[in-house]
């Protein structure tokens, strides 16, 4: 009753004047049909089938609107701690969003103090990528889309850094786009997982789904994650290992 209530009184606050520009006015971002919610618990129970999976790709790829509702749904389930597969299913439908791309999360990890999986994204990696970044040698301030190291008898300098440097030192590889990868939290629910994205799709997925992409790893947690992931790339002989295929869509 209570959601039929809450409902009622969205739509008397729409159709008011002070709503000025009704017709861009998207209900689906405060309002999730329950129908939707039945569409993707039926997926978290049965990851395997097929009816359940086509039935909630097909209401994401239905229009905008449908793909927001579903991630909505997805997001918001208070029973979403009940069903251990709901990481991946919020997974799968980033997929759907966009089928003609092909995105090669896989491979997920548990971060040291964080509960959530991360989904990585080998492709997003060319360990040869060079970006110019802020370079020093004895203290080390993280600016975001770059890494400033100052040198006390020359100052900060600016040089060239590839990937593969910076992972050795705990640091993001460079993206296809040319900033920094990120690992972000796919929206606020309990289980939502981390995802490895870059700063393109951060931006597109985050207008596409209507979920927030601003609770990512930083700090000592991302050095000690990013150090892990050179191991994913080099084996204890520092060869090189197959997990280096850079390339796919971003």
């Amino acid at each position: 009753m209570k959601k039929i209530i809450a409902a009622v009184a969205l739509l008397g606050a729409v159709s008011s004047p002070a709503f000025a520009d009704i017709d861009n006015f998207d209900l689906s971002a405060f309002v999730t049909s329950p129908l939707m919610g039945s569409k993707v618990r039926a997926l978290a129970t049965h990851p395997g089938d097929e009816n359940a999976a086509l039935a909630l790709q097909d209401a994401i790829m239905d229009s905008p609107a449908g793909a927001r509702n579903a991630f909505n749904a997805w997001s918001n389930d208070d029973r979403q701690s009940e069903y251990t597969a709901w990481p991946e299913v919020g997974l799968n439908m980033l997929r759907w969003l966009e089928p003609s791309r092909s995105f090669d999360w896989k491979n997920g990890v548990r971060v040291p103090g964080y509960g959530q999986v991360v989904y990585q994204q080998d492709s997003l990696v060319d360990l040869d990528r060079t970006m110019a970044v802020n370079v020093s040698f004895t203290t080390v301030q993280d600016q975001g889309r770059g890494y400033t190291l100052y040198d006390t008898q020359r100052g900060p300098s600016r040089i060239p850094a590839t990937s593969k440097s910076l992972l050795r030192q705990g640091y993001a590889p460079i993206g296809p786009d040319n900033v920094p990868v990120w690992v972000c939290r796919m929206g606020l629910g309990s289980q939502a997982p981390y995802v490895e994205l870059s700063q393109t799709q951060k931006v597109r997925f985050a207008e596409e789904t209507g979920l927030v992409f601003s609770s990512c790893l930083n700090g000592a947690p991302a050095q000690v994650y990013w150090k892990d992931r050179y191991s994913d790339f080099f084996d204890s002989y520092y060869d090189m290992t197959d997990r280096n295929h850079p390339g796919g869509s971003y």
